[in-house]
């Protein structure tokens, strides 16, 4: 999956809330001068922290990403910057959603501000921090249009950053990268030791963990998956985050706990908001979990699994046009065109329900399902079936009665010899 967050108004207010509700830190005791020793010059006085703004002031913001209108976030973050220029946090909240319309759209306003945003990091912010920032830029690029010599270049800036030593949490997210892009490649053993070595790094970090789920997944090793994840969603910021929810509910289902999965695909669909991206995702979970639900023994769970499908490939065409620009939803994009042939034969499998059934006339049916007489021949061919079958049952049926009735006067004629025949 993407490594680009969706930003929502949680994920954002949340991560901002946090920040500003963190307590300024003391200022350390002064220790008096050995005797003898020469007077010190006067020292500076300390620099003024920056103040946080309140956390009020991002609810227009949050409001705004809600109805996935990123133009009117980005100005009501200027409003607030004009109050708090200095916050490094609302500077990260800008960088990432200058970052994530980037990789969405690469429009030049956007790069624009993210560029802006890079140069004050640069400035201002701790030591690694911008080069870390502008390689993650790079991944993203990458990912919207995947090639072998820009993975090459890409692993070869990610090595000689790390080997130029950097603070312990811009060191994981570079090798969480290396993991992606091992991943991508399909060499899933060595995804997970560059994830395993991002969390050797900062033991204290949830997305190494999230992104072990990931790989552990695709190894089909759910248990172990389900566990490195939901210890990533004790994160608020990760819990906040749709895709890996949707992750959450499909390792639920793989494990046959479908009552759990579709209460967190329910929670998933309320943090969607408008982003059609982030719908995309929620129903590529409902597919994956009604897939898993068709597996189960009864036919009624199995006609609602498929009526479940039927949905999915309903809401595909629908989101699919809608995320056709989206260079951060390639693969996922991908993924669901590829389900759509597969999921239009589902359009007749009622039929080995219920032969009364024809197929739901719906987008899905009409482009990727049988044609019409194809229903109804279908149709026939099992209506003759189940009546030849009946038939077939009725005469094993008679004969049955038969052989015991026969039986039974045989063993009658034994027993009384004398008694004249009925």
């Amino acid at each position: 999956m993407p490594r680009a967050m969706l930003l929502g108004a949680g994920a954002l207010a949340l991560g901002l809330t946090a920040c500003a509700s963190r307590a300024r830190p003391a200022a350390a005791p002064s220790t008096p001068p050995p005797p003898g020793a020469p007077l010190a010059p006067a020292a500076a006085a300390p620099a003024t922290p920056p103040t946080p703004p309140p956390p009020e002031a991002y609810l227009a913001a949050a409001e705004a990403l809600d109805r996935g209108d990123a133009e009117q976030a980005w100005h009501h973050l200027d409003e607030v910057l004009a109050d708090a220029p200095t916050w490094p946090q609302l500077h990260a909240d800008r960088r990432r959603l200058a970052l994530a319309r980037v990789l969405a759209s690469g429009e030049p306003r956007w790069r624009e501000r993210l560029e802006h945003e890079l140069s004050w990091l640069e400035r201002e912010g701790p030591p690694g921090a911008a080069e870390v920032a502008r390689l993650q830029l790079a991944y993203g690029e990458h990912r919207s249009a995947p090639a072998p010599a820009s993975r090459r270049a890409l692993r070869a800036q990610l090595e000689q950053a790390i080997a130029g030593g950097l603070p312990p949490a811009a060191e994981r997210t570079l090798r969480e990268i290396e993991g992606d892009l091992a991943l991508e490649e399909g060499t899933i053993g060595a995804a997970i030791e560059h994830y395993r070595a991002a969390l050797a790094v900062d033991p204290e970090a949830a997305s190494p963990h999230a992104h072990l789920a990931l790989a552990l997944g695709r190894l089909r090793h759910y248990a172990a998956a389900l566990d490195h994840l939901e210890r990533a969603l004790l994160d608020p910021t990760l819990a906040n985050r749709v895709h890996l929810q949707a992750v959450h509910a499909v390792l639920l289902a793989q494990q046959a706990r479908f009552a759990p999965a579709e209460a967190v695909l329910a929670r998933a669909q309320k943090m969607t908001g408008a982003d059609p991206g982030a719908q995309l995702y929620v129903v590529r979970a409902q597919h994956l979990v009604a897939t898993a639900r068709l597996a189960a023994a009864t036919t009624e769970v199995q006609v609602h699994a498929i009526h479940s499908l039927l949905d999915v490939g309903d809401r595909y065409l629908e989101l699919l046009p809608q995320v056709e620009s989206r260079g951060d939803l390639a693969a996922l994009r991908r993924a669901a065109q590829r389900s759509l042939p597969a999921l239009g034969e589902r359009c007749s499998s009622l039929l080995s329900y219920d032969v009364d059934e024809l197929p739901p006339d719906t987008p899905l049916c009409r482009a990727y399902g049988p044609a019409p007489p194809s229903y109804r021949t279908k149709s026939d061919e099992v209506r003759a079936l189940r009546r030849r079958a009946e038939q077939e049952q009725q005469a094993a049926e008679r004969e049955r009665r038969l052989e015991l009735e026969q039986r039974a006067r045989e063993a009658f004629e034994r027993d009384h010899p004398s008694s004249p025949p009925r």
